[in-house]
């Protein structure tokens, strides 16, 4: 019996169900101002199941204070009129959403009211089932012409925003912020452009010191170094005005530097010279030192400098780090220093002493030094191998006498040398004999006296 009564209830709940509950609707401004007009959107509303391939009903519109066009949504098949519409989906699909657009202008003078209805409606199901549409109707409010204030010019002279089309801004632009630093723009690059937006304000540009922007303010043309900007704002309003400053280098800078300029260690000295982009050094230090008192001078005076691992040395090696951190970016370089504490008795070894660099003056005096000093090296070797030996070579050969002294020719000696040599061409003719053993030992002999009488 119970059950009997529980089906009978669902009966009469399901008698009063609309199981289709699709509906047609607009969908616009409630409110219509004189002379102006409200677009009305048509919507199918539909259940999730619900598939409609064909929509008919008609439009009811109050025409007395308003005029209306109309317009079919692109996808829909069919005709969309006042009087009937009949609208089908395409490529055999189901309608839904927007099916067009009712457009109510509000012509009347006074404040009135205008409405809307879409009235006998029939739906037709994928199935070919059909079923009734509820009517529908909106009411609009029809307004007349209102005066409408002039908007308030801004007094906001902020930046919204500022770019740069080099470089890289510090800190990171915030409006209410007015001094900034550009890096990182090589010294090859002459020019930038600069970006500033303001969205109630007018912006100038003008170079403070280095720059020159005399053709364009936006893209002034940069120094080698630092060049300063000045960025003027005035509000819509011209009661406010704002000066943001823009320090921008060309080329490398120490402001902002993470590097350091130089590390002094009291009463040592590092293995290696210093320089600024090598990070890593060598140091010896006796068995008796177990600290060092080191400073370690920034490029920028405003950079955050870290010392650690200079205290409690152990014997053998030990690493002490020198931590830089840009005072403005999140730039960071690590020196490290390998220092080696001897054992006992250990003596520091000899290092090789750091060779200065000849700047570019000195260099050229030695070139020049050690070319003449080759030349001057040259002429006299060639003086030693051609006129020396030239005039040793005139040079005729001494006479030596048996004592081991030089003969000095006289002038009879000579005289009788040519007579000889007359009588050997007067001769020339004669057979030659040769001197047996006795004549040449004479003739020896006789050479002998005569040297020895002249002497």
């Amino acid at each position: 019996m119970k059950k009997i009564l529980k089906l009978i209830i669902c009966i009469i709940i399901f008698s009063f169900i609309d199981v289709n509950a699709a509906t047609l609707t607009f969908e616009g401004p409630d409110k219509i101002h004189q002379g102006t007009s409200g677009n009305q959107k048509i919507m199918l509303n539909t259940l999730a199941g619900e598939k409609i391939i064909k929509v008919e009903f008609e439009l009811d519109l109050d025409a007395n204070y308003t005029s209306y066009g109309i317009s079919k949504t692109p996808h829909v098949l069919g005709e969309l009129k006042l009087d009937k519409s009949i609208l089908s989906a395409s490529n055999d699909s189901t309608l839904s959403g927007e099916l067009g657009t009712l457009i109510v202008t509000n012509n009347t003078g006074n404040n009135n009211l205008a409405i809307i209805k879409i009235k006998n409606i029939l739906f037709t199901f994928e199935d070919d089932t059909t079923h009734s549409g509820t009517d529908y109707s909106k009411q609009i409010t029809l307004t007349t012409a209102t005066t409408v204030a002039p908007k308030p010019k801004s007094n906001n002279a902020l930046l919204s925003n500022l770019t740069f089309s080099k470089g890289n801004i510090t800190p990171k632009f915030v409006n209410n912020i007015t001094d900034y630093k550009v890096f990182g723009i090589k010294d090859t690059i002459k020019t930038i452009t600069i970006n500033p937006t303001c969205d109630n304000c007018t912006t100038t540009i003008k170079c403070e010191l280095g720059c020159n922007n005399v053709n364009n303010q936006y893209r002034p043309s940069l120094e080698i170094g630092k060049n300063i900007i000045k960025i003027t704002t005035l509000s819509e309003s011209g009661n406010n005005s704002m000066d943001y400053l823009i320090t921008i280098y060309r080329g490398e800078t120490s402001d902002n530097s993470s590097y350091l300029s130089n590390i002094e260690i009291e009463g040592f000295k590092l293995n290696e010279k210093f320089e600024k982009k090598d990070l890593d050094y060598t140091l010896e230090v006796p068995n008796d030192l177990t600290e060092l008192v080191i400073n370690a001078i920034p490029e920028d005076d405003k950079a955050k400098v870290e010392i650690k691992g200079n205290d409690n040395l152990i014997v053998g090696d030990n690493v002490i780090t020198i931590t830089v951190t840009s005072s403005e970016t999140e730039d960071v370089n690590i020196y490290n220093i390998t220092v080696t504490r001897l054992e006992v008795g250990e003596i520091i070894s000899t290092t090789t002493a750091v060779i200065e660099k000849d700047d570019d003056n000195n260099q050229t005096l030695l070139i020049i030094m050690i070319v003449l000093g080759g030349l001057i090296i040259i002429g006299i070797s060639a003086y030693f191998i051609f006129f020396k030996k030239k005039k040793n070579d005139k040079k005729k050969p001494e006479i030596i006498t048996d004592e081991g002294n030089i003969k000095k020719k006289s002038k009879e000696t000579e005289v009788s040398i040519k007579e000889n040599d007359l009588v050997d061409e007067l001769n020339m003719t004669d057979k030659k004999v040769k001197p047996t053993i006795d004549d040449a030992l004479a003739d020896l002999m006789t050479t002998k006296e005569l040297l020895l009488d002249e002497k």
